[in-house]
């Protein structure tokens, strides 16, 4: 058994980070059909899985898609997101609610560039902390 697999979701993406492709016309998802299939692979070799994206809060299906993993079983169902719409209380409550119980926010530093400058969106830092504070 592994220690975890991750579901990638899409590209869809709420930043426009530098050094990512996963913003604008060339973003694609999978449809929810395929990765409720992907998660019944996933659960004959890890007890854990990690939604990715691009940025997998963004999904309409994503309560539908948590609340299946939970059905399915897994122990540990994580989300690796940039926390932006963790931000809104209500959002936070109904995915953890519907399974959820691991949240890996990423925020970025470099010694020459703020997050801000590096996600090329105004706010986002903000935005990202705030979900952070709701979440914990």
């Amino acid at each position: 058994m592994n220690d975890y697999v991750r579901l990638r979701m899409g590209n869809v993406c709420n930043n426009n980070c530098m050094f990512c492709d996963a913003f604008g016309e060339k973003a694609k998802n999978k449809t929810t059909v395929q990765l409720k299939k992907e998660l019944r692979v996933i659960k004959d070799f890890s007890q854990t899985v990690i939604f990715t994206g691009g940025e997998p809060t963004l999904r309409k299906d994503l309560l539908e898609l948590l609340s299946h993993a939970k059905g399915l079983g897994f122990r540990s169902i994580a989300i690796r997101s940039n926390g932006r719409m963790f931000s809104y209380p209500d959002f936070c409550r109904k995915v953890i609610g519907a399974g959820a119980n691991v949240f890996m926010i990423k925020v970025f530093h470099h010694p020459e560039m703020k997050h801000d400058d590096i996600t090329r969106l105004k706010g986002s830092l903000r935005q990202s902390v705030a979900g952070m504070n709701n979440l914990f």
